[in-house]
């Protein structure tokens, strides 16, 4: 990538093509409202929507701007736009994104680093479309003979389990840095009844804040 200007031919194309993207998506959402209203004359009151947008604004908010934040070290411009137009970043873009820059030895918030995590998520996405479609398919009459420990199994423990091994993916890079995270979550959820989305913002903006305090005494680097 020596020759390779990072900005004009990569960063630049992919704010464009994630913008387009993005606001078609936005537009085709619409559209089975459309067809509802235009066909058969529903369509919901004032009152309604803002009831509505307040309590969807109000439970997933505070995660638009924790999750961007949260990711976008590890996703890059481009990930991010693939990440967000196609859902599942937690327990499918993330751990791909990760896991692909691990194992090309690359290091995330570089240039080589972004295209290998948008890549990895580009993978994510077409083989998630592959098992999706045979869950759709055959995965209801699979979970009917599944014990019901199996099925709570899948239902509790897939995404804490997926973070649990992403954790622990990426504090084997830096220890010093994992051991400040966990902790902080732990004591926050043990001995104080906060909303989850205000420790969420705690733990994502105070990470970084005491990691930068300890690089600057030179005791992580």
């Amino acid at each position: 990538m020596k020759n390779y200007n990072y900005q004009e031919q990569w960063i630049k194309p992919a704010i464009k093509i994630g913008r387009i993207s993005i606001l078609f998506i936005m537009i085709t959402s619409f559209l089975p409202v459309g067809y509802l209203y235009l066909k058969y004359g529903v369509i919901p009151s004032f009152n309604e929507l803002v009831n509505a947008w307040v309590g969807v604004a109000t439970t997933f908010g505070p995660f638009y701007l924790i999750e961007l934040f949260s990711y976008f070290p590890i996703f890059g411009t481009a990930g991010s736009y693939l990440a967000i137009s196609t859902g599942n970043m937690v327990n499918l873009k993330l751990p791909a994104s990760a896991t692909a820059q691990e194992v090309l030895g690359v290091e995330n918030g570089t240039p080589k680093g972004e295209v290998v995590s948008m890549l990895g998520i580009a993978g994510s996405i077409i083989t998630n479309l592959a098992f999706l479609t045979i869950c759709v398919i055959l995965g209801s009459q699979i979970m009917r003979i599944m014990p019901p420990s199996i099925e709570r199994a899948f239902n509790e423990f897939t995404i804490p389990a997926l973070f649990g091994a992403l954790y622990g993916q990426l504090s084997l890079n830096n220890p010093k840095i994992g051991i400040i995270a966990l902790p902080m979550s732990l004591i926050m959820y043990k001995f104080f009844n906060l909303p989850q989305w205000f420790m969420l913002v705690v733990v994502v903006f105070g990470t970084p804040m005491i990691i930068r305090g300890l690089y600057k005494k030179n005791i992580v680097k």
